[in-house]
């Protein structure tokens, strides 16, 4: 069975790189924001370990690994979503 590849006009390839971009913009602000999130828990992490005498510091050691675990997930979502744009680059770039 041979794939069928609908031609774009010009201008068409042009709005839907422009999309495509948009979008890794935004996903890649996300990543960004993960990112800062999860040094931030890294650093509660190491302070609490460090300081395991204070009050709730192994409580706050769970929760920063329980918050690490969801940053890591959410930045595994976002990473899908690159892998569907890079889809969609290829069917562009199969257009031309």
């Amino acid at each position: 069975m041979r794939a069928f590849f609908y031609k774009m006009t010009d201008n068409q390839i042009y709005q839907k790189i422009k999309s495509i971009n948009e979008k890794f913009d935004v996903i890649q602000e996300s990543i960004d924001f993960y990112r800062n999130q999860f040094s931030d828990l890294e650093d509660n992490l190491e302070y609490y370990s460090k300081h395991s005498w204070l009050p709730d510091a192994k409580q706050n050691v769970r929760k920063s690994i329980d918050q690490m675990r969801e940053v890591l997930s959410r930045t595994e979502k976002e990473q899908q979503h690159f892998n569907k744009l890079e889809k969609q680059l290829d069917e562009v770039q199969n257009s031309l």
